[in-house]
């Protein structure tokens, strides 16, 4: 048969295999069962991906000319070229190539603007896009500042002083001051100092460097330290100011440490050229002294103690570390190390008289040996918390252009691990599109980043680990071996919910081992506790459970449940197929893969349906969204006022039946169903709809009025099984309980949703609730005008405000 070329047969992964009638298509039960597999590159040839060259002008513009016409027109004729020739360290372009013909291109950039995306997405999970090292010394930061420390500082004056030079137009500057001087080269210090008090720099940036000119003038002393501090009418070379600022700006954190471990790998002969320096100081002070100055006792000795400390110039000692007095270091190299101690070691050296410390700068030295990289951030509630971080510290590239001959849209996946290896150091890649964008097959490798409350950002942010390319992770479970890494991923929850869920790992790993069958498990263990392994890691847990017989009749009895799946396909396994999910927490980085897990773990339990109650009086699980929402039954509205008695009883003395098992059963159910204690919400899927990835949704669809016709919309959006909505906005004056606070019993306002009702959906964890009104559309521009003047922008609007109030009890 023809497939035979493609497929081979798989080695069982045991010895004892089920046997075939458990097979489907198994007739007499006498075939050897067997599974066959076949490699997707088997079958489709991968594309050829290779950096991109000019001469793949010509092809690709013919593809992007066949999907839009409207980049050619906006960047002209020969911009693919230009893109192309462009390629630098930060920016790369890739091609697909098919028989020797382009029919790809990605462009993509390591220049993101972390700060931004940062205020507008919740990124905390990926780090911020920072390299981890940086974003714990970040977190760090912030709950000192959080705790009450306003002055912590994660850099030195030194980085301080590089970030207020580098917001400089130095150039500028000095052709201002030699303007002023009528000079071409030189101009007077006091000339200097004027033009730099008058640089203006952030609210922080200014706080910290209060006295930034003369700063400025330190610096330039320390770049010619042998010489004297300018003075007023000392006059500067232009030239030497730009070598200056060059010098200083050069010095990053690995020129920091080779400067303190070139000093120290010498720190004999600087030990040695110490002792004589202070064995000569010491000399000198007593020639200065003279022999015969105090009152000498009888024995010859000095009536006054013990001399002090010999006190040295740092400029003495410098000077005798320089290779002209047969010192071990060139004049640039103790430039450099002046400027180091100073601005990043604590050390003053600040002008040609600066006391030298006893130990010659040994300890300052091994402080920055094994100092960290200073990172200038703000307040971690400021919008610039993040703007002024290294491009080494980030962590990300974009892609910022791709375009694909539509016959090979499928394979648009092929790019990614290329695009990667282009950026070594980088393990995350982000998208972002327009809200309307249709969903490609590139972007389901991707993960939607959900945005903030106050986002501001026009599109949507999509997000990839280079880990998450090389395949889902693996179910299984758990073993003694795995608890130690269990803390770490469940450190969220609450400090008993730790507890608890640590208490239950234990339990089953110890009585699953005391009742195992052949599969290495009891099939009748109530608790089934599995992670999930990529890469001999564990980053995910799944504990699941076998529900009592009633369960299901019970929920059948307080939700919607018939509306979702037909229960009676499920009677064939115990309990209807219905097992519980616990706790499911899984690395971000993977959470694309839940779905997968989750089915994995429903395939080896055997079951077939997975639901979830959730207490909505504690935060509630995001995997939610991958289940679908059963909305509560409704019991009969009766009327709350109790009516007179009738005078006359015609039947008081006539004597009841007996409740029925019956009437027994549905009295408890009427009961279930008035409980307004009830808080859970009830979220469920069977392992078929696991199998079918959500669509997202990502359109922004803002509702106006949470009358019923607008919230049954919004209801109706949400229970659709295969949509994602990623982006419902209601748009409530007062809330949700505004419109049946004043309703009466039996009334019109009966028929709308009560507050408990929305809550037991979850609505508002599904849907942003605005607390605003209404007052304009503005139809070109696409957004609603709020009564605060805020613009809410919109792509699909629906006006469903509802009658007005009062209308029906008037």
């Amino acid at each position: 048969q023809p497939y035979e070329q493609y497929f081979s047969e798989m080695e069982p992964a045991i010895d004892q295999v089920l046997p075939p009638a458990h097979w489907a298509g198994s007739d007499d039960g006498a075939s050897k069962a067997s599974v066959l597999s076949c490699s997707r590159s088997a079958i489709i040839t991968p594309l050829c991906i290779r950096t991109a060259k000019v001469e793949d002008h010509d092809n690709l513009v013919a593809v992007f000319d066949a999907q839009s016409e409207v980049v050619t027109e906006i960047y002209g004729e020969y911009f693919i070229a230009e893109l192309i020739e462009s390629q630098n360290e930060d920016n790369k372009a890739l091609v697909a190539e098919v028989d020797g013909r382009a029919v790809g291109l990605m462009c993509m950039t390591s220049d993101v603007d972390t700060n931004v995306l940062a205020q507008c997405f919740l990124l905390d999970p990926y780090d911020n896009l920072l390299k981890p090292n940086y974003m714990n010394r970040i977190r760090e930061h912030a709950a000192e500042i959080f705790g009450g420390n306003e002055d912590a500082k994660l850099c030195a004056l030194g980085d301080y002083m590089q970030v207020a030079i580098a917001s400089i137009d130095l150039e500028t500057l000095l052709q201002s001051v030699l303007r002023q001087a009528g000079e071409e080269r030189r101009f007077t210090a006091v000339a200097f100092l004027g033009q730099l008090q008058l640089q203006e720099f952030s609210d922080e940036l200014g706080e910290v460097l209060q006295d930034f000119e003369n700063r400025v003038m330190t610096l330039l002393w320390q770049h010619n330290f042998l010489e004297r501090r300018h003075e007023a009418n000392t006059l500067i070379e232009a030239d030497k100011v730009r070598d200056c600022m060059q010098t200083f700006m050069s010095l990053d954190i690995n020129a920091r440490r080779a400067i303190a471990d070139e000093a120290l790998a010498k720190w004999d002969e600087v030990s040695e050229i110490l002792q004589h320096t202070k064995d000569a100081m010491a000399e000198s002070d007593m020639n200065a002294t003279g022999e015969g100055d105090g009152a000498d006792g009888e024995d010859g000795e000095s009536a006054e103690g013990p001399a002090g400390p010999t006190v040295i110039e740092t400029v003495v000692y410098l000077r005798a570390l320089l290779a002209e007095e047969e010192g071990p270091f060139s004049f640039d190299f103790l430039m450099k190390l002046t400027m180091v101690l100073h601005w990043w070691g604590d050390v003053d050296i600040s002008s040609p008289i600066s006391e030298l410390p006893e130990d010659g700068f040994r300890s300052a030295l091994l402080r920055l040996r094994h100092s960290e990289e200073g990172l200038f951030v703000g307040h971690p509630n400021s919008p610039t918390w993040l703007a002024n971080l290294p491009p080494h510290a980030k962590d990300v590239f974009c892609i910022n252009m791709m375009c694909l001959d539509q016959a090979y849209q499928t394979q648009a996946q092929d790019f990614m691990l290329p695009a990667f290896s282009l950026y070594p150091e980088k393990d995350y890649c982000i998208i972002t599109q327009p809200h309307t964008a249709p969903n490609t097959p590139l972007l389901n490798a991707f993960s939607i980043v959900p945005p903030r409350p106050e986002n501001t950002f026009g599109h949507v942010l999509y997000l990839v680990h280079r880990a998450a390319l090389l395949g889902p992770p693996k179910i299984r479970y758990i073993t003694s071996a795995d608890l130690e890494f269990i803390p770490p991923l469940i450190e969220n929850f609450q400090q008993n919910t730790q507890n608890e869920v640590m208490e239950q790992l234990e339990k089953f790993i110890v009585e699953p081992e005391a009742s195992a069958t052949s599969n290495g498990f009891a099939e009748n263990t109530e608790l089934h506790s599995f992670v999930a392994e990529f890469d001999e890691q564990v980053v995910g847990l799944l504990m699941l459970q076998i529900p009592p017989a009633h369960e299901v009749d019970m929920l059948r009895c307080c939700y919607h449940l018939d509306d979702y799946l037909l229960v009676e396909h499920h009677e064939s396994c115990e309990n209807k197929g219905h097992t519980r999910l616990l706790h499911c927490v899984i690395n971000p980085l993977f959470q694309k893969f839940a779905r997968r897990l989750q089915q994995a773990a429903l395939r080896v339990m055997g079951r077939t349906v997975l639901f979830t109650e959730m207490d909505l009086q504690t935060s509630a699980s995001p995997i939610f969204k991958e289940l679908l929402q059963v909305a509560p039954r409704r019991p009969a509205q009766l009327k709350k006022i109790l009516r007179q008695p009738p005078k006359v009883a015609c039947f008081a003395n006539i004597e009841k039946e007996p409740p029925t098992e019956e009437d027994l059963r549905e009295e408890e159910r009427q009961k279930l169903l008035r409980d307004g204690s009830r808080t859970k919400a009830l979220s469920i899927v069977t392992k078929k709809l696991l199998s079918e990835t959500k669509i997202p949704v990502n359109a922004r669809i803002v509702v106006v009025g949470a009358s019923d016709c607008g919230l049954s919309f919004i209801e109706s959006l949400l229970s659709i099984p295969h949509l994602l909505f990623n982006s419902l906005t209601l748009l409530a004056p007062g809330g949700l309980e505004y419109h049946h606070a004043q309703h009466l019993p039996l009334v019109a306002g009966t028929a709308a949703y009560s507050h408990n009702e929305l809550r037991r959906i979850m609505l508002e964890l599904r849907v942003r609730v605005l607390d605003s009104r209404m007052v304009q559309i503005d139809r070109q521009q696409k957004c609603c005008v709020l009564q605060d003047g805020a613009l809410l922008p919109y792509d699909y609007l629906i006006v469903a405000a509802g009658p007005p109030g009062g209308v029906f009890f008037s």
